[in-house]
């Protein structure tokens, strides 16, 4: 297995609309080059001739392949959890007055068709997220997210 390179702990994040524009750039050309080519054929220089924006202004905010990949994995982390959290929110709203047991059973039933369908929409999802984080900075912050979740679930429970 290939040594990884230490990622930043925090990235910069770009201010000017037209920076905004090329990072959205890279995220995107990042995105179909995993379709195609998959995780390990990724590599800044590639991105930056694939998307037309130049390698030192994605080295500014993604020092490392892997900063840009934790990247892409929160950006669809964020996308499951907003997910989760809608679910959650339609049970309680569908089934008001329900028992918190029953509740418990719709809402696990609600999450699980949730998760599966979002990860069968999304390749990018499944591949960066279900293939596990790439370093421990990745993985605390991906625990952080999805501890929300947990956090969120245990309110909405509290309130039945």
């Amino acid at each position: 297995m290939a040594t990884l390179k230490k990622m930043t702990k925090k990235l910069n994040q770009p201010k000017q609309e037209r920076t905004q524009k090329r990072m959205n750039q890279v995220i995107q050309t990042t995105q179909q080059m995993l379709i195609i080519q998959g995780i390990e054929a990724i590599s800044i220089p590639e991105v930056a001739k694939n998307s037309g924006v130049p390698r030192t202004s994605i080295y500014q905010f993604f020092p490392t392949k892997y900063d840009l990949l934790r990247h892409i994995g929160l950006l669809h982390l964020n996308d499951l959890i907003d997910a989760l959290r809608q679910t959650a929110i339609e049970t309680l709203l569908k089934n008001q007055g329900a028992s918190i047991e029953k509740y418990g059973v719709l809402l696990t039933a609600g999450m699980i068709k949730t998760a599966a369908k979002f990860y069968n929409q999304s390749e990018i999802a499944s591949m960066i997220i279900l293939s596990g984080p790439f370093t421990r900075q990745a993985y605390i912050e991906y625990q952080t997210e999805l501890q929300k979740v947990s956090e969120g679930i245990r309110q909405a429970l509290n309130m039945i």
